[in-house]
């Protein structure tokens, strides 16, 4: 994970070593300390995990590459052969369509004790790769959690929240400033239409690099939310009149709390999670040309288009879901 050290331990929780980023000497070292000493210290060795939950969300498929695939089916191998149990959570997959990448996919997917796939799409390309059929299906699993909303951020209430996400530089963009350059455009576009901007840093230190620097492009700074807490997020999403996002569980937060959104990344699990909210045109390319935002836009703004909760649950989102409709 990315979160610093600090945070994981003011939460009671330990830190596993890793004989790749600390070292092999270190790891050593650490070994030969007590266990006891090392639950003081909050260190855990691979050998003491019992379960590993993967939530990677996405990072398997061809966009990752095959030496990122052969590096996590060495560490689950390692993990089984300890007697871990590993766990793969609802999260979304390929295309594979290197050969050499579908044959690690299938050794991971028999190594892992259970597979869940975020969308149909991706249940789809795991099964062409890997011929399992014991691969299950499930939706995200943040969808129900509650959001919550601190004074300082209720002067955000019925704003524009703009949620960057910095792997699109290395996913779509061609030159090093293309996406601040174009996310800068687009809330130019937004403040045109007197709307009240602000960004909000979804993820962490690299995110908040790329949302400085867009706010610096401004001709009008806007406010920028930088919290690490969840539901926090989540809350400052809730009282936001539309979301323009890069980041997958951004436009979650938003669907399920009946914000319209729109959408911009490089993956399938965009469009496979506005399809399930039945909104799958609100999803755009990275780099799109402002007319089709502006479309986008006014469509939202002219029809007073909103969320409507249906009560009903469907085999994709076995949860309450939401269809957009005009009020």
């Amino acid at each position: 994970t990315d979160t610093p050290y600090e945070q994981r331990a003011a939460l009671g929780l330990y830190q596993k070593i890793d004989v790749s980023l600390k070292g092999r000497f270190f790891y050593y070292l650490v070994c030969l300390l007590s266990k006891r000493t090392r639950r003081r210290l909050g260190l855990v060795l691979d050998s003491e995990v019992d379960v590993v939950l993967d939530s990677s969300g996405f990072a398997y498929g061809d966009q990752w590459g095959y030496e990122k695939a052969l590096s996590r089916l060495g560490h689950i191998a390692k993990l089984k052969s300890q007697g871990t149990k590993v766990v793969l959570l609802p999260q979304a997959f390929g295309p594979f369509s290197e050969k050499d990448i579908s044959g690690v996919m299938k050794l991971i997917v028999c190594n892992a004790d259970a597979v869940y796939a975020r969308d149909d799409e991706s249940l789809g390309y795991l099964k062409e790769a890997t011929g399992s059929m014991d691969i299950r299906f499930a939706p995200d699993f943040t969808n129900l959690m509650s959001g919550e909303i601190r004074k300082e951020d209720e002067v955000l209430k019925d704003g524009v929240c703009f949620i960057p996400n910095h792997k699109i530089n290395d996913k779509v963009a061609t030159g090093k400033n293309d996406y601040v350059i174009w996310m800068a455009k687009v809330i130019s576009f937004f403040q045109s239409k007197s709307e009240n901007c602000f960004l909000l840093n979804h993820e962490g230190d690299k995110d908040f690099s790329i949302i400085q620097k867009i706010n610096e492009r401004l001709s009008e700074s806007v406010s920028i939310v930088n919290v690490v807490s969840p539901s926090l997020i989540k809350g400052v999403i809730g009282q936001s009149n539309m979301v323009f996002s890069a980041r997958f569980h951004g436009l979650v937060s938003a669907l399920s709390q009946g914000v319209p959104v729109i959408a911009h990344g490089w993956s399938h699990k965009y469009a496979r999670l506005l399809d399930d909210y039945e909104c799958v045109n609100f999803n755009i390319s990275a780099l799109a040309e402002l007319d089709q935002i502006s479309e986008l836009y006014e469509h939202i703004v002219d029809e007073n288009l909103s969320l409507i909760h249906i009560s009903e649950p469907t085999r994709r989102t076995p949860i309450s879901y939401a269809v957009f409709c005009l009020k």
